[in-house]
């Protein structure tokens, strides 16, 4: 997927909430070039969180990648296996107490490919880099 020049940052931390803080200002510092940063914060720290509280994670790996126009982020946990991606999002209107987690990564990102090996979690999401219409 990406070319063997292209450069990846990574992120390893133990799974608490307490580094949430840590891992938006890593996601900002190496998605800045992108126009809506927030979004890639926001579907990132859905994700961590949801392998933190519900997958019972000890260790998260973030890496971050960029090429063309297209930045590519791995959300790494060694909680419970856990395919988000066969969860149907629920309807964003709904009024309710959470489970709003995978409709905002699915929204957010292009691609949203899931995998298990060796213990791990992997998901892998894409971003494709439009520039704000001025």
């Amino acid at each position: 997927m990406l070319s063997p020049d292209a450069m990846v940052d990574t992120l390893c931390f133990p799974a608490d909430t307490a580094h949430l803080e840590e891992l938006g200002a890593f996601i900002q510092s190496n998605c800045a070039d992108h126009p809506q940063v927030i979004l890639l914060e926001l579907a990132v720290t859905e994700a961590v969180t949801n392998a933190i509280r519900h997958g019972q994670a000890k260790e998260c790996r973030v890496s971050v990648s960029h090429r063309n126009d297209l930045f590519y982020i791995t959300v790494e946990d060694d909680g419970q296996e856990f395919n988000s991606t066969d969860q149907a999002p629920k309807p964003m209107g709904d009024l309710r107490v959470g489970g709003y987690g995978i409709a905002i990564i699915k929204q957010t990102s292009k691609t949203f490919e899931y995998s298990y090996q060796g213990g791990w979690n992997k998901l892998t999401l894409t971003f494709q880099y439009s520039p704000l219409s001025s």
